[in-house]
């Protein structure tokens, strides 16, 4: 996802003014700072500013604007156990609330003076559909980590 933002993104439009926040969120079994750090490498650019969320607080934040829903939902429908997946996932995200990840939001800018926050004028997350037939929980990528 990071390499996708860089390449249609970053790379493609080098001179445009925009910001772009990423917040690394624990989601498998292997994130970790260490990890977020590392992948921080692939999105080098003054533009860009990287944040680590660990307990997934932007992610839980976010999911309710997207009808996201949670894993203990998405498992119930499969008829899986969070136990089968520990290996994969981090364990309490097997058991918490919808969390947004792999998404890229395009926002307006904020007009001075104004306190209203930007909204969301297009948009790609990770989507699991709850009637897709499947053993196992596959997620279609959006855009961004």
């Amino acid at each position: 996802m990071a390499r996708a933002v860089k390449q249609g993104v970053l790379d493609a439009y080098p001179e445009a003014d925009l910001s772009l926040s990423v917040v690394w969120i624990d989601i498998l079994a292997s994130d970790k700072r260490a990890e977020a750090i590392t992948s921080a490498d692939i999105l080098v650019d003054p533009r860009v500013r990287h944040f680590h969320d660990p307990k997934r607080l932007v992610g839980r934040a976010l999911a309710p604007h997207t009808g996201l829903h949670s894993m203990p939902q998405i498992l119930e429908r499969l008829g899986q156990k969070p136990e089968a997946l520990e290996d994969s996932f981090n364990a309490t995200y097997l058991r918490s609330p919808s969390t947004l990840f792999d998404a890229v939001f395009f926002t307006t800018p904020k007009r001075a003076g104004s306190s209203s926050r930007p909204h969301p004028r297009s948009g790609s997350r990770n989507s699991i559909r709850l009637s897709t037939p499947a053993t196992t929980p596959r997620a279609s990528a959006g855009a961004t980590t």
